[in-house]
């Protein structure tokens, strides 16, 4: 089977997030089932504080086939760039020529033009196309309203399978397409690949914030669990690590202010290697993000070992309480954050209690073996399906 997978970046850039995580890793494990795997992208490297590109150029990354299209953001001179504004003239006129030579289409779909002029591109044709969106349609209103009711609910609908990451996501698609044919598929992790493991350092404490420094993910907060964590003696450094997308000036002056200079400090975005890296030398990893879907950076934490603090607001922490895999507090509690920090950094016995089972969790629940095995179910089905329906 000829599969070809499009996102809008792909590795080494890291601007995108856990897109372009899980997108890699599907592209690989796929690539050890026997599959001929094909990467469709752009060539963004990042986009703020100014956009950055790779080189359009075409690759293969661990057998994977991979197209770096010549790409532009599309925005009025003085407005900051958005993913919203990202196409590529070039990815589309190929697409064209060869949408038929792929048994399966499989696209990491959000409301961006390059994304959707691809769907609009894929769909003139008769080829199986599955689409996942990642939360990504999560917020509606204004714009994004009159975009769903022209284009966005047609494109879900008429899709072969819409990926979910969990029952929320799938009430919020079906919001936008009730007809979409909804197929659940949660994030997964090879922890058996992740060659770098937690050793409860000795040194001073650590602890890691790694995400894209966006209002979603709420970076402020882990700045004023450090100034309470500092007011209560505890000696310890704070690394920020992701692109900024808006929210580093505030989060610089929140560290000069409560004078945090000597202490926290915005690392910005390290490839995979080198954040597993900073997680195994980590006390405790942090994210004290707000309705985030399916944090990837989490289930590398739990990967490595590293104890973890989440919010209520993620899309697995029911399932991180349930297996006491990790501390799970209220959202916007830099209190609740501090507590918990406390708590792993003076209980050594407890921090080796919950990393033992962050791992248990990842590995019973969200391995990728299972998460890619779920997948080929849905791409023989769909296949199957649309041979069938041309045929009738």
């Amino acid at each position: 089977m000829k599969i070809l997978i499009i996102v809008d970046s792909f590795w080494p850039a890291v601007a995108y997030g856990g897109p372009t995580t899980v997108a890699l890793q599907h592209a690989r494990a796929l690539v050890k089932a026997g599959y001929d795997v094909t990467v469709a992208t752009s060539n963004v490297d990042k986009l703020l504080p100014s956009p950055a590109f790779m080189s359009a150029r075409s690759d293969v990354v661990d057998g994977v086939k991979v197209h770096y299209f010549p790409s532009s953001i599309l925005r009025p001179i003085g407005i900051s760039p958005r993913w919203g504004a990202l196409y590529s003239r070039t990815l589309i006129q190929w697409l064209k020529a060869h949408v038929n030579d792929f048994d399966i289409i499989h696209q990491h779909f959000s409301r961006s033009l390059l994304s959707l002029s691809a769907v609009r591109t894929i769909q003139a044709f008769h080829v199986p196309l599955v689409l996942q969106t990642h939360g990504m349609l999560d917020k509606r209103g204004g714009f994004r309203t009159v975009l769903d009711t022209a284009l966005t609910t047609r494109i879900l609908e008429r899709a072969s399978a819409v990926l979910v990451l969990q029952e929320r996501e799938r009430k919020l698609v079906q919001a936008i397409a009730p007809r979409a044919n909804t197929i659940l598929l949660p994030n997964g992790i090879d922890a058996s690949a992740v060659v770098v493991k937690w050793m409860q350092p000795k040194s001073k404490p650590r602890a890691l914030f790694i995400g894209r420094l966006h209002p979603r993910k709420r970076p402020q907060d882990f700045i004023e669990m450090a100034k309470l964590l500092k007011a209560r003696d505890l000696n310890m450094e704070y690394r920020l690590i992701g692109p900024d997308e808006g929210m580093l000036s505030e989060v610089q002056a929140k560290i000069n202010e409560y004078n945090l200079s000597s202490d926290a400090k915005w690392v910005g975005p390290l490839l995979h290697e080198e954040v597993y890296r900073e997680l195994a030398q980590a006390q405790v990893y942090i994210l004290p993000s707000v309705d985030e879907p399916f944090p990837m950076s989490v289930l590398e934490a739990l990967a490595v070992g590293v104890p973890t603090v989440v919010t209520t607001n993620t899309g697995i922490s029911d399932w991180l309480s349930a297996y006491s895999a990790a501390e799970v507090v209220p959202p916007r509690c830099p209190e609740a954050l501090a507590n918990a920090v406390r708590k792993i950094v003076d209980d050594p016995a407890y921090a080796r209690q919950i990393s033992e089972l962050g791992q248990k969790f990842v590995t019973e629940r969200l391995s990728l073996e299972r998460i890619i095995e779920q997948l080929e179910s849905i791409y023989r089905e769909v296949a199957y399906h649309e041979r069938f329906a041309s045929k009738h």
